[in-house]
């Protein structure tokens, strides 16, 4: 089957799972927030022992370590607590049991078109761009 050919029918395969499911279902659920009450306590333990400094100024851009509040919340607070944007663009990564599931693509871009993330307090609307 042709890189094309995989590609398109990968994409009719998620679009399809996308019309199906409104909100995207959490892929990885292992060393994150799911409710707010876990989310207000991760950031009040920040708040307390972070020593970490946001960058001065206003931020365009920044790059963010993919992986769980474990390893990577150090890295996220002071950065996060510095964000301010009516929008954002996320990138990520397509992780190896997601990438067996849809037969391993290589040289692709993924893209879903779920209308909504699941998010700590609520649902979070993605735009339509």
């Amino acid at each position: 089957m042709s890189t094309v050919v995989r590609a398109c029918l990968i994409a009719v395969i998620m679009g399809m799972a996308a019309e199906a499911q409104p909100i995207r279902p959490v892929r990885d659920d292992v060393g994150f927030c799911w409710n707010a009450r876990q989310m207000e306590r991760l950031v009040s333990y920040l708040e307390r022992h972070e020593e970490t400094t946001a960058p001065e100024g206003r931020i365009v851009a920044g790059i963010s370590p993919h992986d769980d509040y474990l390893y990577a919340a150090r890295v996220y607070y002071p950065l996060y607590r510095k964000l301010r944007a009516k929008e954002v663009v996320v990138f990520g990564v397509t992780h190896g049991t997601v990438r067996r599931r849809i037969g391993d693509p290589n040289g692709i871009v993924i893209l879903d078109d779920f209308p909504r993330w699941t998010g700590v307090a609520k649902p979070v609307e993605i735009s339509p761009l």
